[in-house]
């Protein structure tokens, strides 16, 4: 199963948009997504508007993958977990967000293991099929094996902005 979350505080109709046209080319795939507040309402897959903490956690286990913006609370849950991670970052030219941090944040973390970024539309069917390639081959989640030494490094980048 795929969790699509776009976190409780802004809408991101453009990834909802753009999984609900990915999953439209891929029915067999069973997509679930925390969809906001935005206006796109989804089509192809099963959807909520929001949802429990307790809820949401059991999703976030449930998945085999996770998509969504680059919030550090998912980053941290699907490293945790041990989950391959698909990412799109909200952009300031689409109203998404109040500043492009999240693409810089994006280009600290995109060579990681286990984490696939589409940067834009275009991208996400490529990030999807390399993430879905490396499920079938039982490749492991965001940075397996890592997880207290990237867990530091991503406090020290929130807390201190070290970009290294």
């Amino acid at each position: 199963m795929i969790f699509v979350t776009v976190g409780s505080n802004q809408p991101f109709d453009r990834l909802i948009q753009t999984v609900d046209a990915w999953a439209k080319a891929h029915p067999s795939v069973d997509v679930f997504a925390q969809i906001g507040s935005g206006d796109f309402e989804p089509s192809h897959l099963r959807y909520t508007r929001s949802m429990s903490p307790a809820d949401f956690r059991a999703e976030l286990e449930a998945a085999e993958i996770i998509v969504a913006h680059v919030g550090m609370g998912t980053i941290i849950s699907a490293l945790e977990l041990g989950k391959l991670l698909v990412l799109m970052p909200r952009r300031v030219a689409y109203h998404e967000h109040t500043s492009d941090h999240q693409c810089d944040d994006l280009e600290w973390l995109r060579q990681r293991e286990g984490l696939f970024v589409a940067m834009t539309e275009r991208d996400f069917e490529g990030a999807m099929t390399k993430a879905m390639a490396s499920l079938s081959s039982g490749g492991g989640g965001f940075l397996e094996g890592h997880a207290a030494q990237l867990a530091s490094r991503i406090r020290q980048y929130i807390l201190l902005g070290e970009r290294s």
